[in-house]
C-alpha cells in the first residue's frame, strides 16, 4: 500500500474514515493548520473523558480542504522522487513527487528579505544587484530565513521587473507556474513574514494559486490586482486561455469560494469570457 504524503495527510484520512480522533495525537503544526477548519465549524473539539477529541462535522468542507492542499491525493502513488522512479520504473517522469530538493530563484530587493542563520555578513540584496538573481535550495540541511513582504511571481518577464509594480517588496520569488508544496511549506514556516502577495495570470488556475497560498499561510495573503485591471481585460484578454487544460475545472471549483478578491476575478473572467496573462501588466511600458 502506498505511503501517505505526510503525517497531516494520514491524520486527514483518519478523520474521513473514523470521524474523530484524540486531540492529544496532533502536533502543534497540525493543530495550527486545522484551526481554520475548527473556526469554520467543519471540525469540532469535544470533551472525551480526561481529554478532548476532534470530530468531523462537515465532511464536504474537509474534502474541499483536502482537494486544495493535496491535489494529487493523500497517498503517494509512486516513487518518492525522480531518482527512485528511474530505479523502479526506468522513467524519471513517473516520480510523481519530484526531487528530494527544490531550487528557488529569487530577487532580494531589501537586505532583510533573506538571511542565513549564523551568516549575517551575507547581503543577498547586494548580490541581487550584482547578479540579477540569487538562488537557494529547499530540502537541504539548512534553508534561509525570509522576512518582510514577499511577492510570488508566476512569469519570468514580470519577475525581473516587479519592483515597478510592487516597490515595497522585500523578497521576490519566481514560481515558474504552479508553486511546489515544498515552497509553500517553507513560506508557512517563516514567522518573520508580514505579508505575501501572489502575482500570477488572471485566469482560473492563477486565482486558484492565490487561494492555495491563502489557505495555507497564517500571514496575510493578497492577490496583486492593478487599479486598471478591467481596462487590461478589455485590451489584452484572450478567450483561448480558458480552453487550456485545467482552467475549466479550476473555474468550476472557484465558484465555491467566498473570497471577495477571487470572486471579483471570476466575475471579470466570465464577463469577458477570457483570461488575462500576467505579462499584460508590463505590456504598455
Amino acid at each position: 500500500m502506498a505511503d501517505y504524503v505526510d503525517s497531516l495527510a494520514r491524520t486527514l484520512d483518519r478523520l474521513l474514515q473514523e470521524g474523530s480522533l484524540p486531540l492529544s495525537g496532533l502536533g502543534a503544526e497540525a493543530r495550527r493548520i486545522l484551526q481554520g477548519l475548527i473556526e469554520a465549524d467543519a471540525l469540532q473539539r469535544r470533551r472525551a473523558g480526561r481529554g478532548e477529541r476532534l470530530h468531523l462535522v462537515q465532511r464536504a468542507v474537509l474534502e474541499q480542504f483536502i482537494e486544495r492542499r493535496y491535489p494529487r491525493g493523500l497517498r503517494q502513488t509512486g516513487p518518492a522522487d525522480r531518482a527512485g522512479a528511474v530505479r523502479q520504473l526506468r522513467s524519471a517522469k513517473r516520480g510523481g513527487h519530484g526531487s528530494r530538493v527544490s531550487s528557488v530563484i529569487c530577487r532580494v530587493l531589501q537586505q532583510r528579505g533573506l538571511a542565513v542563520s549564523g551568516n549575517p555578513e551575507l547581503d543577498f540584496s547586494r548580490l541581487t544587484k550584482q547578479l540579477g538573481v540569487v538562488a537557494f535550495t529547499l530540502g537541504a540541511d539548512r534553508s534561509p530565513i525570509a522576512s518582510g513582504r514577499v511577492i510570488t511571481v508566476e512569469n519570468e518577464d514580470v519577475f525581473h521587473r516587479v519592483e515597478t509594480l510592487c516597490p515595497e517588496a522585500d523578497l521576490v520569488i519566481y514560481t515558474a507556474g504552479r508553486m511546489s508544496e515544498r515552497l509553500i511549506d517553507w513560506l508557512s514556516e517563516q514567522s518573520g513574514l508580514t505579508e505575501v502577495t501572489h502575482a500570477g495570470d488572471y485566469d482560473p488556475v492563477g486565482v486558484a494559486e492565490y487561494l492555495r497560498l491563502k489557505n495555507r499561510l497564517v500571514q496575510p495573503v493578497l492577490l496583486y490586482v492593478p487599479a486598471d485591471i478591467e481596462l487590461l481585460f478589455e485590451r489584452y484578454s484572450d478567450p483561448a486561455i480558458l480552453s487550456r487544460p485545467g482552467n475549466q475545472l479550476a473555474l468550476a471549483r472557484l465558484h465555491r469560494t467566498t473570497d471577495s478578491t477571487a470572486r471579483r476575478m471570476i466575475e471579470l473572467i466570465e464577463r469577458f469570457g477570457a483570461g488575462l496573462e500576467q505579462e499584460a501588466l508590463i505590456a504598455a511600458e
